[in-house]
């Protein structure tokens, strides 16, 4: 991960737009000081896809049958 960028408070307000951007589009992290001692993080997150359920489901199916042919393999082979 990229170290974060610090950024004052009020320069995040006005380049709102583009720091967001900018940490979403290039994974940049940034560190928010608020002006009264504290500090927050801006950081990108990393969206998983989630899976179709009729992909999952052919998924199974196919796992099912193979397993089945792996079984039929092994026990005719004993």
């Amino acid at each position: 991960m990229k170290q974060p960028l610090d950024l004052p408070i009020e320069r995040l307000y006005s380049n709102m737009e583009f720091v967001t951007d900018l940490c979403y589009d290039q994974q940049q992290p940034f560190r928010i000081d608020l002006g009264n001692g504290k500090m927050v993080m801006l950081v990108p997150l990393v969206e998983r896809p989630t899976i179709p359920t009729d992909i999952v489901e052919q998924v199974e199916e196919h796992k099912k049958e193979w397993m089945a042919q792996v079984e039929s393999k092994t026990s005719s082979t004993q």
